[in-house]
């Protein structure tokens, strides 16, 4: 079974990675995608959807857990995470907005 949006098509750029070096990028977050029900979000919750996220989940994780970088001890690595800015609540968007300064 595959999922195919009524409408119009426009090929777009969802991820990429370098052919020299270990940088991924995507304009999606794969590990929410499986969790966001939203009725109105639109959201391919298909078998094969949740498993290609997840696997894309694994998979980053998996080259994540290779870097031995220490980002800092406690205190350092509290003072730096998202937490700690503005979280911006609006009811039209299932997820967090944080405005910095």
């Amino acid at each position: 079974m595959s999922y195919e949006p009524e409408g119009e098509h426009n090929p777009f750029v969802a991820s990429m990675e370098s052919y020299r070096y270990p940088f991924y990028g995507t304009q999606f977050h794969p590990a929410k995608t499986i969790t966001m029900y939203n009725d109105d979000s639109g959201t391919n919750h298909t078998w094969g959807s949740d498993l290609l996220n997840r696997s894309l989940v694994d998979f980053f994780m998996s080259d994540a857990r290779q870097n031995s970088n220490p980002a800092g001890d406690f205190k350092t690595v509290q003072a730096a995470i998202i937490q700690n800015d503005k979280l911006l609540v609006t009811p039209s968007y299932y997820g967090e907005v944080y405005v910095f300064p």
